[in-house]
């Protein structure tokens, strides 16, 4: 690639950008309005986007910059990401080139910029606008090697094992498969730091690189720390079975409605007391049935609906983590396919994809665009693939909710339950 994927991704039009994860309203001259994503907004007016400027900027809580700036904060990702991302949906790079920039292969053509022009008056995030690729994120293996030898010393309480098991019907032995774990408390953290040090030696070169991990300076010493977090936590694994990162579903949802968090210590990249913080990202997640899985690939949203699709249909599942944060996922579907036929022999690879994602995805235009768009991306990747999307009884809001309220004694008996939609 000879020009340079940020240089590209500039001279795209911000409005196109932007449309594609909020909804924009009303134009005036060269801005657009929308609600701010960045803090509760209520009211049009204080997001403006300028589509002649290609900057957004929000006049009540202060964020502002470009699109690559726009959907790096919107994702928890670096600019690096975001880029990349753009880049791709857009038809700039191809999903091997993708792959290469978030694998930091053609990092040598992004130079950190240290100049006064990138600190504007939102200072915080602006940081990250300059030095967001100082520590860059660790090889799946590097990830895959330091969250096993961390969740290797962890439990899962019995509060968290019944909810996993009662209400999510998730038998034992995955439950130890999976790696699903308690978070520690604080005091339970420093002496995993201390075991993990005693048996595994220099922490420096297990956790730099690794979302969630960062250096703290504690009176005038640098020392590891994990970003603090209440909750069960869910290893987020590739299709090559590796875990790249962790998310924590929450004890306690917050006010914004959130229940499930991302292991991520991007807020602490570079600061006075902080260091070699990383974005996790947004991750797939790929989960496999124990036995030999039929020929059905599901694409769902969110690790509990995939444990359920594999145990009771018997079909591999890709889970999004957010219906827009599907980048990646063709590559996903290759590796699959791969490791499956090197497993079993015979196995021809997936001949259908269904999509199940919540019913009320039907009732949000933009869900449903970003549903539309993927479907349409990996059709144009697999063009003998049939790709439908699957409805069931609107009562039931996700599939998992459809499939643990009703127990049929074969797994081709969950196809009765619903209906098949051409994605056109």
């Amino acid at each position: 690639m000879s020009r340079d994927i940020f240089e590209m991704v500039r001279e795209l039009d911000i409005v196109e950008i932007i449309e594609r994860y909020i909804d924009i309203e009303n134009k005036q001259g060269d801005e657009y309005n929308a609600l701010c994503p960045f803090h509760p907004d209520k009211r049009l007016g204080n997001f403006k986007i300028n589509s002649k400027k290609g900057i957004f900027k929000c006049f009540s809580c202060g964020v502002g910059g470009d699109a690559i700036e726009f959907v790096s904060l919107y994702k928890n990702i670096s600019r690096l990401e975001a880029a990349s991302e753009i880049a791709y949906y857009k038809g700039l790079i191809s999903i091997f080139d993708y792959n290469e920039y978030i694998n930091n292969n053609k990092l040598t053509q992004h130079k950190i910029r240290k100049g006064k022009s990138g600190v504007k008056k939102y200072k915080n995030r602006n940081l990250k606008y300059i030095l967001g690729e100082i520590e860059f994120k660790a090889s799946d293996e590097e990830l895959d090697r330091a969250y096993n030898i961390f969740l290797d010393d962890l439990k899962l309480n019995e509060k968290h094992r019944e909810y996993l098991v009662d209400i999510r019907d998730i038998p034992i032995n995955i439950i130890e498969k999976r790696k699903y774990k308690t978070y520690p408390t604080h005091n339970e953290m420093k002496s995993i730091f201390n075991k993990i040090y005693r048996e595994h030696g220099d922490l420096n070169s297990i956790f730099r690189g690794v979302p969630g991990f960062f250096k703290q300076k504690v009176n005038n010493k640098w020392e590891w720390r994990a970003v603090y977090n209440e909750g069960i936590i869910i290893p987020i694994r590739n299709a090559r079975g590796q875990i790249i990162a962790l998310q924590i579903r929450v004890d306690r949802e917050k006010n914004s409605g959130v229940r499930y968090n991302w292991f991520s210590s991007s807020q602490h990249i570079y600061t006075n007391n902080a260091r070699y913080g990383v974005s996790s990202g947004v991750p797939l997640d790929v989960i496999y049935p124990e036995k030999r899985p039929n020929n059905i690939l599901f694409i769902t949203e969110g690790r509990f609906k995939s444990e359920a699709i594999a145990s009771k249909i018997g079909s591999v599942c890709i889970s999004v983590q957010g219906i827009g944060n599907w980048t990646g996922i063709e590559r996903e579907i290759y590796v699959a396919e791969d490791y499956l036929k090197q497993r079993y022999k015979g196995y021809m690879g997936f001949t259908r994809i269904y999509i199940a994602f919540d019913m009320d995805i039907y009732e949000n235009l933009q869900k449903y665009k970003q549903l539309e768009e993927m479907s349409d991306s990996i059709q144009s990747e697999f063009p003998t693939k049939e790709i439908y999307c699957i409805q069931w009884e609107s009562k039931f809001k996700g599939i998992d909710d459809l499939i643990l309220n009703n127990k049929q004694s074969r797994p081709e008996d969950y196809g009765k339950l619903f209906k098949l939609v051409d994605k056109k």
